[in-house]
């Protein structure tokens, strides 16, 4: 009889190792389990996983929480997880095996989404509209400013907007490469500037934030300096003395603070891709002699993300770079309390951009 109950407790235990296996996954495999302040579960919780490699954030795995609030990752060792649920504030962490134990404080800052979507969701492709929407539930963004809503009126970016919660919307112009903002706030003091802008810019202010939503000229550099240099000017002359300010968009431009992540032929490589566009710091340059803080910066520990384009061509390992941005003046930079690049397997399909994401603490 000893031996049966024995035989059975060994069996128990080796059942309990395999289950425990399957869930950690030896070396290779991380469980995260993700609970609010009061210890509940938090269910539908979005996780993107990275591995850091020469100093480039590249991404392993995404996962979504389940009921009990965890999912299981694999990849290899010093993994860093992106971890964002609609109603809580966003983290970033360093992954631990067997597991990591992530509390989720409650939402209270102000989120901003940046984003070039490609030709208005390639003029508003049913398909990737409902995409969009699906994918704001995860991040239930208060202002997003658009680049690019080409084929969208004032009525259809209403609509659109109002479908993913966003009560407010202003845009540019009804031709060529419009900008626009949609928000859950008022959109007040609203601009528009078209004189001496290729594609214009919208400049407004929702609660205490001054906002210049921007699409500088893909051609020459020349233009982009002159453009830059009067969204700047504006900036300044615009707004009393101890206003909040926010430059985005896409800039079209490099940043000097990425030349670590580029391989010795970038600029060769980044020719061939893109001839129009030559490698040059002058015009993210201008912002920061300025004063303006590069919010990706401020939190990337002087690791790169690229935001252009989605996809790794081989043929040319240093084409990915960042032209898009969002730029905190001196006032407005100490309120930042979280920002990212957003490449997933969402926005791999929705753009040729990726997003740019930040929290900030009003």
């Amino acid at each position: 009889m000893k031996k049966i109950i024995y035989s059975l407790f060994a069996f128990v235990l080796l059942f309990a190792n395999i289950n425990c296996k399957q869930e950690t996954g030896d070396e290779n495999v991380y469980t995260i389990r993700v609970a609010d302040e009061q210890g509940n579960a938090v269910k539908d919780a979005f996780v993107v996983v990275y591995k850091i490699t020469n100093n480039r954030w590249d991404k392993v795995a995404e996962a979504t929480t389940s009921e009990e609030g965890k999912c299981i990752v694999s990849g290899a060792k010093d993994l860093y997880a992106t971890v964002v649920a609609a109603d809580y504030e966003p983290e970033r962490i360093l992954l631990s095996r067997p597991a990591t134990d992530l509390v989720l404080k409650p939402k209270q800052t102000l989120s901003i989404l940046s984003y070039n979507i490609l030709e208005g969701l390639k003029g508003g492709d049913s398909g990737k509209m409902k995409t969009f929407r699906d994918w704001m539930k995860k991040y239930n963004p208060d202002i997003i400013l658009f680049q690019e809503m080409n084929k969208f009126t004032d009525n259809s970016l209403a609509e659109f907007a109002k479908s993913y919660g966003h009560e407010y919307s202003v845009l540019l112009k009804t031709t060529g490469y419009p900008t626009a903002i949609s928000s859950k706030y008022p959109i007040q003091n609203i601009q528009k500037v078209l004189d001496g802008q290729t594609h214009g810019f919208i400049s407004c202010k929702i609660k205490d934030i001054n906002i210049f939503c921007c699409h500088l000229s893909p051609r020459l550099l020349e233009t982009r300096q002159k453009e830059i240099e009067q969204i700047v000017a504006r900036a300044t002359s615009w707004l009393l003395p101890g206003s909040k300010a926010l430059i985005a968009g896409d800039l079209n431009s490099y940043n000097a603070y990425d030349e670590m992540a580029y391989g010795p032929n970038f600029k060769s490589e980044r020719k061939k891709y893109n001839p129009n566009t030559p490698v040059d710091y002058s015009v993210t340059g201008l912002l920061l002699d300025r004063k303006f803080k590069d919010s990706y910066t401020l939190f990337s520990n002087g690791m790169f993300k690229a935001t252009i384009p989605v996809t790794t061509d081989p043929a040319f390992p240093n084409k990915g770079c960042r032209y898009d941005y969002i730029f905190l003046n001196e006032l407005l930079a100490p309120a930042c309390t979280y920002s990212d690049i957003l490449r997933e397997n969402v926005t791999d399909r929705l753009s040729d951009h990726y997003p740019v994401y930040i929290r900030l603490k009003m």
